[in-house]
C-alpha cells in the first residue's frame, strides 16, 4: 500500500508541476551589424519570443537616444504583407506611447487592445503584445521583425520568419 501512495503522490506531483510550469515558447536571437544606422538608433541585437501568451522583443542599443519610433512588425505569414505593428513613439519630455495597429497593404488603422506594453529605456527597448489582440494572426508560427527610426534614418534587425509559440 505504501508504495502505491508513493507512486500516487509523485503523480501527482508531477502533473501539479507540469500544469503550474509556465509555457516556453521559442526565443530566437538576431545581432546587428554596429555602425549601419546612427548611434541613436543603431541596434546590435534584438531576442524575440513567442509564448502561448504573447510575442516580445526586447532590443538592446547601445547609445539609445531619446526619440524615435520603434516597431515590432507581426504578422501570419512568412513576410510582412499584411499584419499587426506595435509601436513605442518617444519624443524628449514626454513619456513614452505605445499602440497597436494594423497594415492592410495600403494603410495602419490603430487597434484597440490594452494587453500591450512598451518600455524605452537606457540602452534597451522592450515591447510585448497578448496574442488575444493580434486577431487573424496569432498563428502557431508568426513572422516577427524590429525596426527603429529617427527622422529619415532606419534601423532594422533580421526578421525571424517563424517565430514558433510554445
Amino acid at each position: 500500500m505504501r508504495v502505491r501512495e508513493l507512486i500516487g503522490i509523485v503523480a501527482t506531483t508531477a502533473l501539479v508541476v507540469a500544469v503550474a510550469a509556465p509555457a516556453r515558447g521559442e526565443t530566437v536571437e538576431r545581432d546587428d551589424r554596429r555602425g549601419d544606422a546612427p548611434a541613436s538608433i543603431d541596434v546590435v541585437h534584438a531576442t524575440y519570443s513567442h509564448t502561448h501568451s504573447r510575442v516580445r522583443v526586447v532590443a538592446r542599443l547601445p547609445h539609445l537616444g531619446r526619440g524615435g519610433v520603434a516597431d515590432l512588425s507581426i504578422s501570419r505569414f512568412e513576410v510582412f504583407e499584411l499584419g499587426y505593428v506595435l509601436r513605442i513613439t518617444n519624443r524628449p519630455g514626454e513619456p513614452p506611447r505605445t499602440q497597436l495597429l494594423f497594415f492592410n497593404h495600403f494603410d495602419l488603422a490603430p487597434r484597440r487592445c490594452t494587453a500591450i506594453a512598451g518600455s524605452w529605456t537606457r540602452g534597451v527597448i522592450r515591447m510585448s503584445v497578448a496574442r488575444t489582440c493580434l486577431v487573424g494572426h496569432a498563428e502557431q508560427d508568426v513572422f516577427a521583425q524590429f525596426g527603429i527610426r529617427h527622422g529619415r534614418n532606419l534601423d532594422r534587425v533580421s526578421a525571424v520568419r517563424r517565430l514558433h509559440r510554445s
